[in-house]
């Protein structure tokens, strides 16, 4: 017998994470898509206030130049594609930040609700609130109008 020391050999692992697999569990997927979603929001609500609050028109006049040469391009500030990329962009980002738990007694049910210290899933979960609010509030006042009895 020898006085070395014996290695001992650990079996490897049966499932090796995939790259896809390991960038989802990042978010960094998430985060990417999020921002896509985001981006014809963006640009209408950017373009509306610069114009409305700030009397600068150009940046709407060359969106405005841009969808007239591609009409194609109109499609990006459809209702749909608004509010659907603004609605996938808050889900997307409140369920890697946000969990929540239900448990059933027999005569009550509890809910708990854990935030996660996640600060940029957190922003975009703000900047899809905060463009939505945005779109809703124009909405109101663009056709609000005074019916005089």
């Amino acid at each position: 017998m020898s006085g070395g020391t014996h290695q001992v050999t650990l079996p490897r692992p049966a499932f090796k994470p995939r790259l896809g697999s390991a960038l989802l569990s990042r978010g960094i997927v998430t985060t990417w898509l999020s921002l896509i979603v985001l981006i014809p929001a963006i640009l209408l609500v950017t373009t509306g206030v610069l114009q409305s609050g700030f009397g600068i028109t150009a940046p709407n006049d060359a969106l405005d130049a841009v969808f007239q040469r591609y009409a194609a391009l109109k499609l990006i500030i459809h209702t749909l594609v608004l509010l659907g990329g603004l609605g996938a962009a808050f889900i997307l980002n409140l369920l890697p930040a946000a969990r929540l738990q239900w448990s059933r007694d027999s005569q009550s049910l509890s809910a708990t609700i854990t935030l996660k210290n996640n600060l940029l899933h957190w922003a975009l979960v703000g900047i899809s609130l905060l463009l939505l609010a945005t779109i809703l509030l124009y909405s109101v006042v663009e056709n609000f109008q005074i019916i005089a009895r």
